[in-house]
């Protein structure tokens, strides 16, 4: 076997445990209740109004700060994972939203 067999085995070995690992973490999540940041108080402080998909033991959300620039808040795990945590998101695990998202 060349090494550049091998090299790309290993790279399909580790590809394949980061996705067994991940689908281990979301099958175990939940859906959290969190402020996205969309819908705000007069005051500036934001509103609880979004249910967000996280997998167990991780921390990954996109929200929008108080000069409404998109954001992320996460731990090291979600940082990891984010690639992964966003496409779940997206196809299997939609953020539910609270009331109606406001009109820009």
């Amino acid at each position: 076997m060349s090494a550049l067999a091998k090299k790309l085995l290993w790279v399909f070995a580790l590809a394949v445990i980061y996705v067994a690992v991940y689908v281990v973490l979301s099958v175990n999540g939940v859906y959290l209740a969190t402020p996205s940041g969309e819908v705000r108080y007069n005051f500036g402080l934001a509103m609880t109004d979004a249910q967000v998909w996280q997998p167990r033991f991780v921390y990954f959300k996109v929200l929008r700060d108080i000069e409404g620039r998109k954001t992320v808040a996460a731990n090291w795990l979600g940082y990891v994972f984010a690639p992964l945590i966003l496409l779940d998101q997206k196809l299997f695990h939609p953020t539910v939203y609270l009331f109606q998202k406001p009109e820009n």
